[in-house]
């Protein structure tokens, strides 16, 4: 099995190609190339923002949701579940 660290020669005698004279290529050290990605390709930076966006939006409707759902809300005097407020018939 080919591992990218042994470099050029298993690669080359597998291929029966000659070995090349440069070195063997690695880019992405540290996930160079994700960040590479990000900043040469439009729709990437596009992507990865409206994930981000995207996942602080539904995060911040969940935690909404539980807080009405959890705490009873004072309306005229009274006491009323969130569940009646959402139009749920709660007896």
């Amino acid at each position: 099995m080919f591992n990218v660290r042994d470099g050029w020669e298993p690669l080359c005698k597998f291929l029966g190609k000659d070995i090349p004279d440069i070195s063997f290529p690695h880019k992405n050290v540290g996930g160079s190339v994700h960040e590479l990605l990000l900043k040469e390709n439009v729709i990437m930076r596009r992507l990865n923002r409206d994930t981000v966006l995207g996942g602080m939006f539904w995060l911040t409707v969940g935690v909404g949701a539980i807080f009405l759902i959890a705490k009873d809300v004072v309306k005229k005097d009274r006491l009323v579940s969130a569940y009646t407020l959402l139009g749920f018939n709660v007896k």
